[in-house]
């Protein structure tokens, strides 16, 4: 399926959260939409909302590079990608590792 715009947005489980504010809006805007997040219990299309829903960890390498070959399989683009899962690690980012980051 090849689409006009597409968009990963992380940290979006929690339908109270700011990431599920943001998948709805962008799709509202047009988007399709891949969210990832633990709090996932079922991966697939969400009819409610027009987008797909992931199990993944942000910390793992793995799983977001799941996240990105599953859109771009999915809707041949990546056209935004918005970083809102994670949790708090204090320091400057420049010396932040990959682990933490």
């Amino acid at each position: 399926m090849t689409v006009k715009k597409a968009a990963i947005i992380t940290g979006a489980g929690r339908s109270t959260g700011i990431g599920f504010a943001v998948a709805s809006k962008l799709n509202i805007q047009g988007y399709k939409v891949v969210s990832m997040d633990l709090w996932f219990d079922w991966h697939g299309y969400d009819n409610r909302f027009g987008n797909f829903r992931l199990y993944g960890d942000v910390a793992k390498e793995s799983d977001v590079s799941k996240c990105v070959q599953f859109c771009l399989q999915t809707f041949g683009r990546l056209d935004l990608l918005v970083n809102n899962a994670g949790v708090h690690v204090a320091g400057p980012l420049v010396t932040t590792s990959l682990e933490n980051f």
